[in-house]
Parts: structure tokens; sequence; C-alpha cells
């Protein structure tokens, strides 16, 4: 069985690298003589994690400039890769003699753009199109959908839904599986709900000690920012407002956590780029600096991640927490596979839908409105009823799991059947 899974993001972030894993493992579990090939959009990089395990990595047919850092960067890169016609060719190739082709789990179909879908919509909708083409079976595992803001998204995305070549499709969230029901004509009878992958990840190999140097003064509260550049703000000065009482908000929390509670705070980066507006660092380290003025190095760390670390490096991170505040959500998942509490900063719909499917909707705050004080009370909280909100955490990642496997197997099925 040969498969190529398109649209997947890049090793350097977690999240994304967690979702590959966990396909590869899934699929691998199902077809025994298996062949894997993907897309991504740092091959060469993601070519050191993933070449161990047999997967071929390809660059994308239409490459998208925002996983570059500078204007140069973006023009040079977008250049070459678009004249890259090899590449292309390679990647045209191993469609052509696929058995099977994945939009990955993770992906989003979404764009707020007005009048023209933006080049991460485009990427991804190049690969399916391409497979559609050629009469490849196509499966959409878990992602989100919606919301689109201009019409050639919807007209060009239902294109692709009601495709006679496409046998599945997957909503990770439950907003997404409204989205499709309103926006979809035909082929509704294919398209499910299943919980993001990234819940699916094997933690087996994550059971050795979680690094030593993390051991803080309790509770201990893990931060994951990011990048966010507020898309509903009118004007760049309220965009930089919004984004300054964003970092606020964080050193608020921060500064009670140790000041109230005795605690300490410990700071990560699920996502260490391609391109700027991906690199959670470049804030972190900003929060970071400006808490060592008010918070001693015996109860503040940030822990450094290798561009090419595992996702599971992030789950012994973790261990370590008593309660994650999470605006990546892929670390709220991380956290809630180890059985760890999050409060989940939504920045998108997709994390507020995904926290609500799980009945911890009360725990999720929206980007634009959270504040220092309120958070600090929700994570109060949390830490008085830990075992309570740890025992109902267990329970539904179990479900979880469960419902993942019992899903993804409707169309591995049903992809068999219509094969034969």
């Amino acid at each position: 069985m040969k498969i190529l899974i398109v649209n997947t993001h890049s090793i350097l972030n977690a999240g994304d690298a967690a979702i590959v894993l966990t396909q590869f493992q899934l699929l691998k579990n199902y077809f025994p003589e298996l062949s894997v090939s993907i897309t991504s959009r740092t091959p060469q990089l993601d070519n050191k994690i993933y070449k161990s395990l047999g997967i071929k990595v390809f660059p994308p047919i239409f490459p998208a400039p925002s996983v570059y850092s500078s204007l140069t960067q973006k023009f040079r890169q977008t250049i070459i890769n678009l004249i890259d016609l090899q590449s292309k060719y390679a990647l045209i190739k191993e469609m052509k003699e696929c058995d099977l082709v994945i939009a990955s789990g993770g992906g989003y179909f979404w764009t707020h753009r007005r009048f023209f879908p933006g080049p991460m919509f485009v990427q991804n909708y190049c690969h399916i199109e391409l497979a559609s083409q050629l009469h490849k079976p196509i499966v959409f595992f878990p992602q989100s959908f919606g919301p689109l803001r201009n019409k050639m998204a919807s007209r060009v995305l239902l294109r692709l839904l009601e495709s006679d070549y496409t046998v599945g499709i997957y909503a990770r969230e439950k907003i997404s599986l409204d989205f499709l029901s309103t926006l979809m004509r035909t082929n509704k009878s294919r398209v499910f709900y299943c919980p993001d992958l990234a819940f699916a990840l094997d933690l087996g190999s994550s059971s050795e000690d979680s690094p030593s140097d993390l051991d803080l003064p309790k509770p201990v509260i893990a931060l994951s920012l990011r990048q966010w550049d507020f898309p509903e703000a009118k004007n760049p000065r309220e965009q930089k407002i919004k984004q300054d009482n964003y970092l606020k908000a964080f050193q608020k929390l921060s500064e009670n956590i140790f000041q109230v509670l005795k605690g300490s705070i410990l700071i990560f980066c699920q996502s260490r780029g391609p391109g700027s507006f991906e690199d959670d660092r470049i804030l972190s380290i900003k929060l970071f600096e400006n808490l060592k003025r008010t918070i001693p190095e015996s109860h503040l760390r940030y822990s450094e991640l290798q561009d090419t670390s595992h996702p599971l490096s992030i789950v012994q991170i973790l261990k370590k927490a008593d309660l994650l505040v999470a605006t990546r959500f892929h670390s709220a998942i991380f956290a809630l596979n180890a059985n760890i509490p999050v409060i989940s900063i939504s920045y998108q719909p997709k994390s507020r839908g995904i926290m609500e499917t799980l009945g911890l909707g009360h725990f999720c705050l929206d980007i634009a409105e959270f504040n220092g004080e309120g958070i600090f009370s929700l994570a109060k909280e949390i830490i008085e009823h830990s075992s309570k909100v740890r025992e109902d955490i267990q329970n539904k990642i179990s479900q979880i799991r469960l419902e993942i496997k019992t899903q993804l197997e409707k169309s591995l099925q049903a992809f068999l059947k219509n094969k034969t």
C-alpha cells in the first residue's frame, strides 16, 4: 500500500510532527506493507526525523511565502520553489504511483482575506486538486474547515469536498462539522466527526524521566505563547494594543502565580518556525526577560527546544507542570494526553470547538478578551480541584483515542472496498 500525505506543515511545529507520526503509526497498524511519503514546507529539515522511519519528504507544489522570515527570503525562496520543476515532477510522479492521497490531519482550510484566498489555502488546495485530476481516492483526515471570508475560497473548497474521488472527510470539532453541513450540497454522507489525531500520539517512549533541571517549587504553571496578528483589528494601532495586552495578561498571570501561590513559571515553545510568525521563541523570550525582573530564578524557567526536537520532548516538559496555559492548541493536547489540566487561549474557532467537545469549554478563553486577573482565578480553581479535573480528562482521552481508531477505520475500509 502506497500512501501520499499532503499538506503537512513542518517538524518545527511539534503539533504537526505529532500528527504526522500518529498518522504513520495508525496507517502502519492498518496496512503492514506500507510505503508513506509526505509534502512538507521544510522538507530538508523534516527529512532528518522522518527518513529513519522510511518516510519520503517532498516540497509542496505551490510555495507559501509566510514560512520565510524576511521579504528578501520570501521573494527568493518563492521563485526557487516555482522554478524547481524537477521536485514538482518527482511529487507528481509519486502521486501518480500512490494508492491513496490523504489531506493531513491538523490542517485548516480557512481564510480571513476578503477577495482572494491566502497562499496557505492555495497551497493546500493545489495538492488535493491535483490528486482529484489524477483520479486518486482522497481522504481528509481530521482537520478544521472555515470560516471563509470570500466566495472564491468557498467555491474551490466545495469542489474538492464534493469530488467523486473524495471518499472521506473528517472534521475535528463540531464547529467545522456545522460549517461543512452548511457549505456542502452533496457527499454529506462521507462527512464524519473525528477528534484531532494528536490525541492518539503514542506516549510509550515518553516514560523516561523528564529533565531534572526543570524541577521547580509547586504549583508549576507551564505557558505556551504564540505570535498573533489579531486579524479582526481595524488598524495597526489597534493590532499593537491587542498584542501588548496579550503579553501583559501572561505577565500578570505569572506574577500572581508567584506572589499569591508561591508557585513557579515554566515557559516553552511548541513551534520554532518556519517564518517569524510561526516562531514562538520571539514572544516567549520577551516574556521570560520581563518576568526575570519580578520572579527569581528559583521559580522561573525557559525551556529551549531544538529545531528537530521530537514532540515527546514537550510531553517530558509538561510532566513537570500542574497546569498548562496554552495558546498553541496542540500544546494543550500534549498536556491532556499526559493528564495535565489546561486553560486554552482561543485564537481560532478550532480551539474553542475542541475544548467544548471535550466538555472543557469553561477552561477556554478568547485571545482578544482574557486578562491576567481573570485567568489567575481560573487557574486557582483548577489547581484547587486538580484531582477531579484530572480524572475527567483521563476518562475523556480514553474515549477519544477509541473514537479516532473507530472513525478512521470507516474510511479505510470504504477505500479498500472501492479498490476491490
